[in-house]
């Protein structure tokens, strides 16, 4: 799969954040943190627990991007260099 500036720009650009994203956003974390806590509650500590919680969290951060890939990227503001400097 090519990446490409394209793709670079939608994976790490700034999707600005509307009134309907900021709604989805917090249905999500709301969801996620109860069944966070379902799993607390039922499942033993453990190995498989802590990684359960960590996958759980991966999850959670492909839900959000998802639903960031919803809105455009916005543009670069003037001042922003255009190559990135490294120092």
């Amino acid at each position: 799969m090519p990446v490409g500036p394209d793709m670079n720009r939608n994976r790490f650009g700034r999707h600005p954040e509307t009134p309907e994203i900021l709604n989805k956003k917090k249905l999500l974390s709301e969801t996620y943190e109860a069944f966070g806590n379902f799993l607390d509650a039922v499942l033993p500590d453990g190995r498989a627990k802590s990684t359960t919680a960590t996958w759980l969290q991966h999850s959670f951060f492909w839900a959000n991007f998802a639903v960031d890939e919803l809105s455009p990227v916005s543009e670069l503001a003037p001042e922003t260099p255009e190559e990135p400097t490294l120092f």
